[in-house]
């Protein structure tokens, strides 16, 4: 059943089995009955929201196509690669405002759903200036060299991981936070602060 619901027949059902064993009763012929139920198909994939990519970068992205059978994991991990792609680049805080019950709207008789994704890019987030703070005994250049961002780099989640994994592993702080100061703002150009 779940394997049917993958290829777009999402009201498939296990029915019953039947097992007729052979006169030796050595092997057996094992009958499965199940209900596929109405495929459904993709109808249309929309974007709103999109202001720094196109509609067509999206959909070639997230691999799925109009007129071919929903699968629902494709459908979810969809999502997760829409916002790895823009975090990747530097939009730290991009949100997809669609959860899966707003993001696949059915027709009347199940066959066809349209796909809306509810997109908030947020600013692409540059390096404009690196604070430290907390470093009671270690030099501010020591902690900066461990960094793997410059100042007029674009951040990502990437850079901030490698960054705060370096730091710790010097061995000389308890805890590393790396954030903005003007985090939740549309200010693209941010102070990183290293705690």
């Amino acid at each position: 059943a779940t394997e049917l619901q993958n290829q777009g027949f999402l009201k498939a059902q296990f029915l019953s089995s039947q097992t007729t064993f052979s006169a030796d009763k050595r092997s057996a012929e094992l009958s499965m009955f199940v209900d596929e139920g109405p495929q459904t198909k993709i109808n249309s994939i929309q974007f709103e929201g999109l202001k720094s990519f196109s509609k067509e970068r999206l959909r070639e992205m997230i691999g799925l196509k109009e007129n071919t059978p929903l699968n629902l994991n494709s459908v979810e991990r969809s999502g997760q690669k829409i916002v790895d792609h823009y975090r990747n680049l530097g939009y730290l805080e991009m949100e997809l405002k669609s959860s899966m019950s707003e993001l696949i709207k059915y027709s009347d008789d199940n066959t066809r759903a349209d796909l809306y994704y509810k997109i908030s890019e947020g600013p692409q987030i540059k390096v404009a200036r690196i604070v430290v703070e907390g470093n009671a005994l270690t030099k501010q250049y020591v902690i900066i060299n461990e960094l793997e961002f410059d100042e007029g780099d674009t951040l990502t989640p990437q850079k901030i991981s490698d960054s705060e994994y370096h730091l710790q592993k010097t061995g000389l702080f308890t805890q590393v936070e790396i954030t903005t100061l003007e985090k939740g703002t549309t200010t693209p150009d941010r102070t990183v602060l290293i705690r």
